[in-house]
């Protein structure tokens, strides 16, 4: 199921159940209403399957941003690659481009804290940077180690 042609909503009468295969694809394209999928079911929602999340339209989540993505008048079970551990209502979910938790609510579904992956460029600025800074460490500790070594000279 994915709610929207591009992004948008997908409102369905009575009861809904996602079979073990079954899939729910979810776009994220911004944190206003009409701005990402939302799946509202009527009726009671008996969750299972995969949930996909992708970010479309250049758009870059932030921790703070929620999405509801789901609702129902119940809504009962977990998409198998978000399950919670333990009793808790929260899981987690990796998916193409970053990772977010999924809230399990009795009327919902919410994601949130969703961190994209970094880009490549930034990668490689990450890598460069500490690649500097091992060296100056590194030509810092060797000149100490000349400046010791001379100081204890007769």
């Amino acid at each position: 199921v994915a709610p929207g042609a591009t992004l948008g909503s997908l409102s369905v009468t009575g009861d809904a159940a996602f079979a073990s295969e079954a899939r729910l694809t979810i776009e994220l394209g911004g944190t206003v209403s009409g701005s990402f999928d939302v799946l509202a079911i009527a009726g009671v929602v008996t969750l299972g399957g995969e949930l996909r999340v992708s970010l479309t339209n250049g758009f870059t989540a932030g921790p703070a941003d929620t999405f509801t993505i789901l609702t129902g008048s119940t809504v009962r079970g977990f998409f198998l690659n978000a399950m919670p551990p333990g009793l808790g209502n929260t899981g987690h979910l990796f998916f193409a481009g970053g990772e977010a938790d999924v809230t399990y609510h009795d009327d919902s579904v919410v994601l949130s804290n969703v961190i994209p992956e970094p880009s490549l460029p930034a990668l490689v600025a990450l890598g460069a940077a500490i690649v500097g800074a091992g060296r100056r460490e590194r030509r810092r500790s060797r000149s100490g180690m000349l400046t010791n070594s001379h100081a204890n000279l007769p």
